[in-house]
């Protein structure tokens, strides 16, 4: 399967309703919000950062360590 880089700015659709992750609407299409590559579903476009933080989205599974409670 061969993925595209794309780099913030690019775009990616006309589709207004396929933005996802790593995107946003600027004029009527959908552009990459970070460096990373395109990963295009059937229904959203979005973009899978190649460095930086994880950012989870709804129905993520993490794992992580509590270290501190309130």
């Amino acid at each position: 399967m061969e993925r595209n880089i794309a780099v913030p700015g690019d775009v990616l659709s006309d589709n207004i309703r396929a933005s996802g992750s790593g995107t946003y609407i600027h004029e009527g299409k959908v552009c990459a919000s970070v460096y990373g590559l395109v990963n295009k579903g059937e229904r959203y476009i979005s973009v899978i950062p190649l460095a930086g933080k994880y950012i989870p989205q709804a129905s993520d599974r993490v794992i992580g360590i509590v270290t501190e409670t309130a």
